[in-house]
């Protein structure tokens, strides 16, 4: 946090794109929330805007006889939070 402090204007946004795999019993509801990782690591820095979700069915081309599962493409706006340096 402290390198991204020091490479961003206070209160800049910033644009985080993910792919998060879906827990097998996950509601599509809560593929909808903002993941709990993203959460504790920027949540104390910055305000988190889930700005877009995009479910697909893919299969891993590693594993192609594996059935498909689903992935949650997300875009996150992250809103610094203006601080002192």
């Amino acid at each position: 946090m402290a390198q991204l402090r020091l490479l961003l204007p206070n209160a800049s946004p910033v644009f985080l794109l993910t792919i998060e795999d879906a827990e097998e019993h996950a509601s599509l509801q809560q593929a909808l929330g903002v993941d709990p990782e993203l959460q504790a690591l920027y949540a104390a820095d910055f305000d988190i805007d889930l700005a877009h979700v995009e479910s697909l069915f893919e299969t891993d081309p590693h594993a192609p006889e594996q059935p498909a599962r689903r992935a949650e493409y997300k875009v996150y706006r992250l809103s610094g939070r203006t601080q002192e340096r």
